[in-house]
């Protein structure tokens, strides 16, 4: 039974999920937390994921007409690679282990290229399976979600990409889809996920005001409880 705890800042390209992930990180060192962070696809650490890289960037369009189960594969097979380390992580005492992206990051992406809502409920527990029962990994404690409104959202993309989007990052349409597979994981595990917008009352905040949102929706966890009581 794991003893450390296992943080996920999930959300679609463009949502400021990175941003929130290294201030999470810098609060809870302050804080006096051993931290160990991964970001998946781990590109330049893996093959794997180098190639899927290479499929996103260069390959586009096959990677668009490729069949989502050939998809879903590579991404798991690279967050496989990782799964020893990430256990050995989590079987010690107080550990937090922190992944700005994981296997929702794929049930979402996955669920997204279909418009059929019972696929996708399929979609996702494939997924499940495939990821969690079959190579292995942690189940995450605590997902937190994050948004961004669409306009906004494609405008920090095309900023941050220089012009230059992936097959994922230059589709706003795919990803308000991958958006919505998200609030539906939502239901898929309501006990895991938070969701943490943006913006509020219609109001772009700064990522220092969403910080204290996120800091809120971690502290009143029933898992961070629960670990934090343990430590």
């Amino acid at each position: 039974m794991q003893k450390g705890i296992l943080l996920v800042n999930e959300g679609p390209d463009g949502s400021g999920k990175e941003t929130q992930t290294r201030l999470l990180c810098e609060f809870l060192e302050r804080e006096g937390y051993v931290l160990h962070k991964f970001s998946f696809p781990t590109y330049k650490q893996d093959p794997v994921a180098d190639l899927i890289h290479f499929m996103l960037h260069e390959a586009k369009e096959d990677w668009n007409t490729r069949d989502w189960r050939s998809k879903a594969v590579l991404y798991s097979s690279n967050r496989s690679r990782f799964m020893p380390q990430m256990q050995a992580l989590l079987d010690v005492p107080g550990n937090i282990v922190i992944c700005d992206r994981f296997v929702s990051s794929n049930q979402g992406h996955m669920g997204a290229l279909s418009e059929d809502p019972e696929e996708r409920q399929k979609r996702y527990a494939w997924i499940d399976r495939l990821e969690f029962e079959m190579m292995g990994l942690p189940r995450p404690d605590i997902v937190l979600l994050h948004t961004m409104p669409s306009e906004m959202r494609t405008m920090l993309l095309q900023k941050r990409e220089n012009g230059k989007p992936d097959a994922h990052e230059g589709n706003s349409a795919y990803l308000d889809r991958v958006e919505k597979a998200y609030f539906e994981l939502m239901d898929f595990y309501p006990n895991t996920w938070r969701h943490i917008p943006a913006d509020l009352n219609g109001t772009l905040q700064t990522p220092e005001e969403v910080h204290e949102r996120v800091k809120a929706a971690l502290l009143f966890h029933p898992k961070w409880v629960e670990f934090t009581n343990k430590k």
